[in-house]
This record gives C-alpha cells, structure tokens and sequence, in this order.
C-alpha cells in the first residue's frame, strides 16, 4: 500500500496482529504478535482529539470489527487529526478492510492509515471561498437588481440575479 503509514494485518478470530509494516518510524514493529485491541490502543495515542479517539476505538476494537464483519460491513474509515513523526498535527484516514480467509475461515482485518491532510486543506480552503462568494453575492443583492459573475480567461458571464426585467 503506497504511502501507507501504518499498516497492521490483524486475524480478528485468533485476536492477534499477524504483521505491522508503513513509513511511520513511531510505530514499532513489535506490535506483531499483540491482541487487536491492544494495536488499537497504542495507535489511540497518536489522535489528538478526545472524541476522535472515543470513536476510533469505538469502531476498531476487534468486537467492532466482529460486529461490522457479521453486519455485512467490508470497510469503513475515519478521519482523525493525528501527530506524525515530525511531531506536527495532520490528517490522517485510518481505514479498515475485512474479509474472511478461505483458508482457515478466520476473521482477517487490514488496518491502515493514510495522510489526507492535503485533501483535508484543500476541501477547506473550498468551502471558505464559497462562504466568502456567498456572504459577497448576498451583500449585493440587498442594494443591486442584477446580480453577475464575469469570467475574463473563460470568455463567459453567468447571471446570479436578474430582476429588472
């Protein structure tokens, strides 16, 4: 898994972590071999928020993911504010993937988390522009009848408001 910064291969029916591998240096590879909800635990550890951890362990716990497996779920994921190696705060996606091994028809888990603090930042910066042309469009149209957004490089005008006719 390319850019992966922790992933953990867990067998759900045995209860045991079967391997660890990612980029993270803070995660240790002895975590092989541990229970899932002991892996979940110390992973806890490098969310920041208080309610970001409650619903990460919520979610992960190996009878969560017992649970999710017998509800039909295959995957699911949370985004959480988590510290990184370099000790900043970033985003991270922490995803789950359950399937059953044919060979031994264990519960098997894959776990890993991912950095989308670039999505994350960027779907931000979208919506405070859209905030922003919203709180301009609605000054505007308390004083002006017609309302519109010229694009000088595309060549195009839209009309927003159109009350003079």
């Amino acid at each position: 898994m390319p850019n992966a910064l922790g992933i953990f291969h867990m067998d759900v029916t045995d209860d045991v972590c079967l391997s660890v591998g990612g980029d993270a240096a803070a995660i240790p590879k002895e975590f092989s071999k541990y229970t899932i909800d002991h892996v979940v635990e110390d992973l806890e550890n490098f969310i920041s928020d208080e309610k970001e951890k409650s619903d990460f362990i919520s979610h992960f716990s190996r009878k969560a993911l017992i649970n999710a497996y017998h509800n039909g779920t295959a995957q699911f994921d949370q985004v959480v504010r988590a510290n990184y190696d370099d000790n900043g705060a970033k985003y991270a996606r922490l995803a789950a993937r359950l399937i059953l091994n044919p060979s031994n028809d264990h519960i098997e888990c894959v776990i890993y988390g991912v950095d989308v603090t670039e999505e994350i930042m960027k779907k931000y910066s979208h919506d405070a522009t859209i905030k922003d042309q919203l709180d301009i469009f609605n000054a505007l149209g308390k004083d002006y009848l017609n309302i519109f957004l010229i694009d000088p490089n595309a060549k195009t005008a839209t009309i927003l408001k159109n009350l003079s006719s």
